[in-house]
């Protein structure tokens, strides 16, 4: 490897954010490598614990011939910001990239740079293999990844500094901007390899080790407005829970099938992407998978309508559920809703009748309830083609003037006999308790 020194001075670069547990082990597998580093970054991406100090003891008891540099004072947010700044600030013609958490061999850097020389490109793309670390971890990566199924990945990658100049740099994002920029260099024509073999691997928990950490990992790696304009699988996260609402009121059965066809898709998907890794006679593995997928892709729809709301200027969750509650309850969605309760609609041929109910109200003192007219009408026809014992009037909330008493001079005046009607003389605070309150009434009168 002498030979390449000359030719291939290299800048490591490395970005961390809370890595208290990691950051050692990462630097010394640096330091082990075979084919030394001309110097090594290491980017503080806004990190709250004590990283940065233990980067700073670890400078200070290695010998001093390896060239070391921790920056933190320019404030770095993102993975992709940080290793942009990395590249700015690496001084060699080739720039690797590693992440903390990671194992790899003390050949990595060697094995880049031979396949880089031999093959004359420019870029090696490295590679990551999720295996999980324990059956919660498997499930995770079984939905995402696909169990023991190695990925192309930035973290192992060795390239040209220049490159950045032709493509760009990475777009500022949490997640998603690696798929963006690889999709970029395939387009390009820059001269680059893809190494599937020297691969690296998590040391520890590769993807969420629990609930709480899968939700707010998806909800984080899903809320960039990169995923909005680019990631057409955010689209389909936006569109769900309209389709699911609409579902739900318009047919539970139908839904619950669909909720059914949900799941066996998300475990064909994971089978697909695990291969033989994931077993379907591991039923403890399959049902996690099903629960942690479902985790995925709630937490996945709740990051793309907060991307969409910070695209258009709002960042307040609660102005997702407003949106939600208005486009659900305030659109035409409420008309296809409501019809499928109606049983008959304008139809005179129910053979038996006892009563008849007219509910009304539309829930305030000082409203104009255009309806009642109409269900009066309705009322009439009924009565005129049935043989009913009762017409019940039952309001909404207390008003100035009951509707109820309007719509029984209405009745009377179109000679409906007054012995006929039932006025409620309570008022419920809901349409539910309303109708409960009517069936009541319903049964004590047979």
């Amino acid at each position: 490897m002498n030979k390449y020194k000359k030719k291939y001075k290299i800048s490591v670069i490395v970005t961390y954010y809370n890595e208290n547990y990691n950051i050692e082990k990462t630097i010394d597998q640096i330091l082990k490598q075979s084919y030394r580093p001309n110097e090594i970054i290491l980017i503080n991406s806004d990190s709250t614990d004590k990283t940065f100090e233990i980067i700073e003891k670890k400078i200070k008891y290695i010998n001093k011939k390896y060239n070391i540099k921790n920056y933190t004072d320019i404030k770095s947010q993102y993975p992709s910001s940080s290793k942009n700044l990395g590249i700015q600030l690496a001084k060699y013609p080739l720039v690797a990239f590693m992440d903390c958490g990671l194992k790899f061999s003390k050949e990595w850097l060697k094995d880049k740079v031979e396949l880089l020389h031999n093959g004359n490109a420019e870029v090696v793309i490295g590679s990551c293999k999720l295996s999980g670390f324990n059956i919660f971890d498997k499930a995770c990566v079984a939905n995402t990844y696909g169990l023991n199924k190695i990925n192309l990945c930035i973290p192992g990658s060795v390239m040209k500094k220049s490159i950045f100049l032709q493509i760009g740099y990475f777009d500022i994002a949490r997640s998603f901007y690696d798929v963006i920029w690889k999709q970029r260099l395939k387009s390009s024509q820059i001269n680059y390899i893809e190494d599937y073999e020297n691969y690296v691997e998590y040391n520890g928990i590769n993807y969420a080790n629990n609930i709480n950490s899968l939700y707010t990992k998806s909800l984080l790696y899903s809320q960039d407005i990169l995923n909005l304009k680019k990631n057409f699988q955010t689209k389909y996260y936006l569109i769900t829970p309209l389709l699911a609402s609409f579902l739900f009121f318009y047919n539970f059965y139908f839904f619950f099938t669909t909720l059914i066809i949900y799941f066996f898709t998300r475990i064909t998907i994971a089978k697909i992407k695990s291969q033989e890794y994931l077993s379907l006679t591991n039923f403890n593995l399959i049902f996690k998978t099903c629960v942690t997928g479902l985790i995925i892709d709630l937490a996945r729809v709740v990051g793309s309508y907060k991307s969409l709301l910070n695209y258009i200027g709002i960042n307040s969750i609660l102005s997702f559920f407003i949106l939600f509650y208005f486009i659900l309850f305030a659109t035409p969605f409420m008309g296809l809703f409501s019809n499928n309760l109606i049983k008959h609609k304008n139809e005179f041929n129910i053979e038996k009748a006892d009563a008849i109910v007219i509910f009304s109200g539309d829930g305030s003192m000082n409203y104009s309830n255009e309806t009642y007219k109409q269900r009066a009408l309705e009322a009439i026809k009924y009565s005129k083609h049935t043989n009913v014992k009762k017409i019940f009037l039952s309001s909404g909330r207390e008003q100035t003037i009951a509707d109820t008493e309007l719509l029984k001079i209405f009745l009377i005046s179109n000679n409906i006999n007054p012995e006929l009607f039932y006025i409620f003389e309570r008022f419920p605070n809901s349409t539910y308790a309303n109708v409960l309150m009517v069936g009541e009434e319903l049964l004590k009168n047979n």
